[in-house]
């Protein structure tokens, strides 16, 4: 019988194996060959189910972890102590980027965004773009990314309604930065740096969100009713 100090690295000998070997079989899989020269270059892109692209190749990474470490909260710690004050920064922007792919792959990004803009009239539009802007931030914490989602519905809505297109793209801005205070992605190399938890950093970013949502409020209204 083996000692039993063996039996952790036996444990994850069988792990590392059935891995690789379960990786193996999907590629077979997907990796498939395709008729290409007797189809029509659309139908052959259709059919297409692999493409290694640098997306693919990071969640390969990054699952692999998680899987060879046996619990999340085991790789988290060691890529906390290989990579010290860029762990979370590692960590957590392919989360994100998924993130910003599900909401604008989906469409869900596009769906608030025109529900913001189907209840909005030309004095409220810049204040309801504000808001959606704000709301959007938080699943897409990248200023392009979230423009990419909702830039092109609120140009459309500008055209249509005769609204200053500049103040317009400035709400989208606005918001952008508004909930910024508590969606912590733009401290993450500061709070690394620092050696800082976002909790250490919120209740006062909570702070600024709440005046800061209200004064710039006011101001998207006044714009709306051309007082400034």
């Amino acid at each position: 019988m083996p000692d039993e100090r063996h039996w952790p690295l036996m444990v994850s000998a069988v792990r590392i194996s059935r891995f690789f070997d379960a990786g193996l079989e999907l590629l077979r899989v997907l990796e498939a060959p395709l008729d290409v020269e007797s189809e029509p270059y659309e139908t052959a892109q259709a059919h297409k189910t692999f493409d290694l692209n640098l997306n693919i190749v990071i969640f390969i990474f990054f699952i692999s972890g998680v899987i060879l470490h046996g619990k999340p909260i085991h790789y988290i710690r060691a890529v906390n102590t290989a990579i010290k004050g860029a762990g979370g920064i590692a960590l957590q922007f392919p989360l994100y980027g998924g993130i910003q792919g599900i909401m604008i792959g989906t469409g869900l990004a596009k769906v608030i965004a025109n529900w913001f803009v189907a209840v909005s009239s030309p004095e409220t539009f810049y204040l309801f773009q504000f808001w959606a802007a704000g709301l959007i931030n938080v699943f897409i914490p990248s200023g392009g990314g979230q423009w990419a989602a909702q830039g092109p519905i609120t140009m459309e809505a500008v055209k249509l309604m005769g609204i200053d297109p500049i103040r317009s793209a400035m709400m989208v801005a606005w918001g952008d930065q508004w909930t910024n205070m508590i969606q912590p992605f733009w401290a993450l190399p500061l709070l690394g740096l620092a050696g800082l938890s976002a909790r250490d950093i919120m209740g006062y970013t909570t702070m600024t969100l709440i005046w800061s949502g209200a004064v710039m409020s006011v101001f998207a209204l006044l714009m709306g009713f051309q007082v400034l």
